[in-house]
Parts: C-alpha cells; structure tokens; sequence
C-alpha cells in the first residue's frame, strides 16, 4: 500500500508543514524527529490497520483518517515516551492542516481502560530479580493467575509472593522515575491513585489467604542497587519461610492436641457407659 498522500515527504503540505515548525522555530533536529514520524512506515503500518474492509483509503474523509491514526496512537503505544512523540507529532500536523488539535481525554480514559484490563510480565526489572533470586537458589512460579493479582514470583515453600511494580505506575513516592506528566495532570494523577488502591485491594486478599506479600520497585532492581535488594528480599523470604513453617508446626501440633483430647474423651465417654451396665 501506497503512503496517503498527506503523509508522503513530497507533498506540498508537509513541505509547507516543515516551513511552518521552522517559523515557530522548532530546532532542526525537532522538525526531522517530527516529519520523520509524519512520513514514516509507522504511519503505514497504521494505515493498513484502519483501512476499511472495503473499498480504499483514498475514498476515507482526510480528518477522520488522520482522527483514526491518532487515536490508534493513544491506544496501541504502551511506551509513555513513544505515544508521546507519535501523538504529539500527528498533533501538530493536524492542527496546521486544519488549525486546531484534537482533543486527547477520551482516547486517554480508552487507552487507560485498555491498559487496566494488561497485566505486564516478563518486565526486565522483573527477569533481573527472577535471575537473581534462581542464582540465590530460590525456586518459584511466575505469575500465577489463580492467586489474586497474579502475583509475579510466588515461593510456595516460603509462602511467599513478590510483585516487581513499575514506579510510574504504581506512583513510587520520592522517586525520580514517577513524575507526573505535566500535561492531562489529573487523568495520570487518578490513574495511579486507581492503581494503588487495586494494589492494597490484592495485598489484603493475599493476606488472608495466609500469603506473605513482598513489593520490589523497579528503581531498586538498577544495576547499581541490584545485589542490596536481592539481599534484602533474599532475607525476607527466609524469615517469611521461617515464620510459614513454624505456624505450620504450631498447627500441627494443635491438631494433634484436639485429637488426643477428643480420644480420651471417647474413652471416658465408653468407661462411663460400661459402668451403667454393671
């Protein structure tokens, strides 16, 4: 398939387009970053997800398609940076074709609602603390889905789960990889807000089914506090196992005590039968 004409280097409105970024005075390395998405095979690639099932692109009303690219942006680009980028790009065009820009609320709230419902795996943060733990000799699951919140590492011989979470995500306070974007500021703020209650809401389901939760952010898996956090959590999931394991023998022991105390009352019970029928 053919680039749309609006979308193709050497139509004169994204000529005019780049003459325009240059008046505003975006840097040369800003308008190749741009028009180089606007006329990029990722926009093809868009295109050809969109096409209607019959007929061609080319008969589509220009706006709508261009509305369609752009909220196929929003929604498929799970990389905050890359859908800021594509977005922002499409944006700008779209406002010097048509002298307005579209409006990003709703496609947020979708793209929000879409990523609600994906639960990540096999994250690297994650992979680097499930190396290291395997290298500790720990043996685990991942993602386990019939624990709630699908617990990224469950150690069932520790009673144990780890879940890896993402700082930005899950809003790691203090840490410099969650700074809330600076624009549709309440939308990201109610979305973590959103996220974090569901953690709380999974940690006590956890809980009281009698598993031990540990949180491991993704700042702490960097290279640079890699070994301090796997000493740490290595340390917590034996005391955990410690702990799992001595209520395991308490129960056992209380189990046997309520068996032995129902035996001799059995046996009281037949001795004083026998003495009525003498």
């Amino acid at each position: 398939m053919r680039s749309f004409a609006i979308f193709d280097k050497s139509n004169p409105r994204v000529i005019g387009f780049i003459d325009h970024l240059k008046r505003r005075g975006v840097t040369d390395r800003g308008i190749k970053n741009i028009v180089s998405f606007v006329a990029s095979q990722k926009v093809s690639q868009y295109l050809k997800q969109i096409a209607p099932s019959s007929g061609s692109i080319y008969d589509t009303d220009e706006l709508e398609l261009l509305k369609s690219v752009y909220e196929k942006i929003k929604i498929d680009e799970d990389n905050i940076r890359l859908h800021r980028i594509y977005s922002g790009a499409l944006n700008r065009y779209i406002e010097f074709l048509y002298g307005k820009r579209l409006s990003t609320a709703n496609i947020l709230e979708q793209k929000s609602n879409n990523l609600s419902a994906i639960h990540s795996s096999g994250t690297k943060p994650e992979l680097r603390l499930r190396h290291a733990l395997w290298r500790e000799g720990f043996r685990y699951r991942a993602n386990v889905k019939r624990l709630p919140g699908s617990p990224d590492i469950v150690l069932a011989k520790y009673h144990t789960v780890i879940f890896v979470h993402g700082c930005f995500w899950h809003g790691h306070k203090d840490c410099k990889k969650y700074t809330v974007p600076k624009t549709n500021t309440e939308f990201w703020q109610a979305k973590v807000a959103r996220n974090q209650e569901r953690d709380q809401e999974v940690w006590r389901k956890l809980e009281g089914l009698g598993w031990a939760v540990i949180i491991v952010w993704e700042c702490e898996l960097e290279k640079a506090h890699l070994a301090e956090t796997v000493d740490r959590v290595s340390e917590e999931i034996r005391r955990n196992g410690d702990i799992f394991r001595q209520n395991q023998a308490e129960r056992r022991r209380a189990r046997e005590e309520y068996r032995e105390a129902q035996k001799a009352r059995r046996a009281r019970e037949k001795a004083h039968l026998v003495e009525l029928k003498h």
